[in-house]
């Protein structure tokens, strides 16, 4: 074999052994990249992609972070207040990952169904109210709200009870009594009250006592069983 055959042959190893040394460090770097990943829900903006990412595989709400509230540069009394008003908050990062584990559970995307198709149409919707009130600790009552309770028996809670607002203008009296009185079920409010109101503050109540939930106690939340009254 001639010199510069061998020459050729040696510098298309050397060639082919760089490029396969990039890709192995490409590799290994997307997949430290993937496995050191964080889903920051602190950022209003980015919840919704946060959201998909987060539905389609479902194991990473392990990964999901809040980002400390006080901003970049605070000083030392405002990092404290700021850390004393999450702590009297509770346990955001933790409520809100409850509320995704049960939300996305098999259990509870096999119940929707028989509660209201339209919580897969407007998921997004009821998740980003939900974010609010345990993020963000925004309170949807207002002065001229109408105080709901509902509740339903679960397994290991005697009477597991949502506390929700349903606006004034949004409140029929007749309907409300129907329900009351069991001779509609909890549909009849309809989905802008559902979907905007019971449904978010249901998740809420979900997240705060996780621990004492039963997966198949999904089946019974979203059924039509639900009693309520005024608060």
């Amino acid at each position: 074999m001639k010199p510069e055959t061998i020459s050729l042959i040696a510098n298309i190893c050397t060639i082919f052994s760089s490029f396969s040394i990039v890709v192995a460090l490409f590799v290994y770097v997307r997949d430290k990249f993937i496995q050191n990943r964080k889903y920051d829900f602190s950022n209003k903006s980015k919840r919704t992609k946060n959201l998909k990412k987060i539905t389609k595989k479902s194991k990473d709400i392990r990964k999901i972070v809040l980002s400390e509230s006080y901003k970049k540069g605070a000083g030392l009394t405002e990092i404290l207040l700021s850390k004393y008003r999450d702590y009297a908050q509770g346990d955001r990062e933790k409520n809100l990952k409850n509320g995704l584990e049960f939300m996305l559970s098999k259990e509870s995307i096999q119940g929707f169904n028989n509660f209201s198709p339209q919580i897969y149409n407007n998921f997004d919707d009821i998740m980003s109210r939900f974010f609010e009130l345990v993020i963000d600790k925004k309170d949807y009552y207002t002065e001229n709200s109408k105080r709901i309770d509902a509740w339903i028996p679960l397994k290991n809670v005697k009477q597991f009870v949502v506390k929700f607002p349903i606006p004034s203008e949004l409140f029929n009296e007749k309907e409300f009594s129907d329900i009351r009185y069991s001779n509609k079920t909890i549909t009849s409010l309809g989905d802008e009250i559902l979907l905007k109101y019971f449904l978010p503050y249901l998740i809420f109540y979900i997240s705060i006592n996780y621990d004492k939930l039963e997966p198949d106690d999904a089946y019974t939340i979203f059924s039509v069983l639900w009693e309520i009254g005024l608060s």
